[in-house]
């Protein structure tokens, strides 16, 4: 879960004037929330605070599991898919895609469902590079799912410069950026004859912002100002 407090300083601090209808959260399989500082509480603030700036008019719903076990997640989707209340569904989050390929067959199941009533998912590629399976499987290499799935916005990192004066300057990959080909699911239509996609399988990312830590977003975080990871 987050702190509301923490969003409203965001808000306030960025000027940003808030439309969209007031967060909504939806327990999922029991979950009730809870802030955890060293935990999935960051990335959800970190999430919640960039969306409600770069989409202010948007109504935001939190799902909220009691963990990231293969059944909390599954059911979220699932809940979000028979809900049907929103446009997008973010992940920030994911796994060796080697080492759960049970997670993302299903997850794929489940994005197929929702991508059919114009859901759209998207899901962050990792922060290890190529290596999203060092130590999980014995090859290292590897893409994360539920990214890999082709019915998932693959989205990767960047680092991003700008000038003092909030200009952009130059922009490129952040080496920390999850990414590579999927060995579970063939090369989408909509990757096909694309200029750089390489191989027979799903490629990923599809595209990339700005993650790298020390050129990140900033944030709140339990009433402090911190910077994105």
């Amino acid at each position: 879960d987050l702190l509301d407090s923490d969003v409203a300083s965001f808000l306030a601090y960025f000027n940003v004037k808030r439309t969209g209808s007031p967060l909504v959260r939806v327990a999922v399989d029991g979950g009730s929330g809870g802030i955890n500082p060293n935990g999935d509480s960051v990335e959800t603030t970190l999430d919640v605070e960039t969306i409600a700036g770069l989409a202010p008019g948007a109504g935001l719903y939190l799902y909220l599991m009691p963990d990231l076990s293969v059944l909390s997640v599954v059911d979220a989707y699932s809940r979000a898919v028979a809900d049907d209340r929103i446009d997008v569904l973010n992940s920030s989050f994911g796994a060796c895609e080697g080492a759960q390929s049970n997670f993302a067959t299903l997850a794929d199941y489940v994005a197929e469902q929702g991508t059919a009533e114009g859901i759209t998912f998207s899901a962050s590629t990792g922060d290890d590079g190529a290596y999203s399976c060092f130590g999980v499987t014995p090859n290292p290499l590897g893409v994360q799912t539920p990214a890999s799935s082709p019915h998932f916005t693959a989205v990767g990192g960047t680092s991003l410069f700008i000038s003092t004066s909030a200009a952009y300057e130059f922009e490129f990959a952040w080496n920390g950026s999850g990414g590579g080909f999927s060995t579970l699911f063939g090369i989408p239509s909509y990757q096909m004859r694309i200029p750089h996609v390489l191989g027979t399988t799903r490629n990923t990312p599809d595209i990339a912002f700005d993650a790298n830590p020390a050129t990140g977003s900033a944030f709140y975080f339990q009433g402090l100002d911190r910077k994105s990871t």
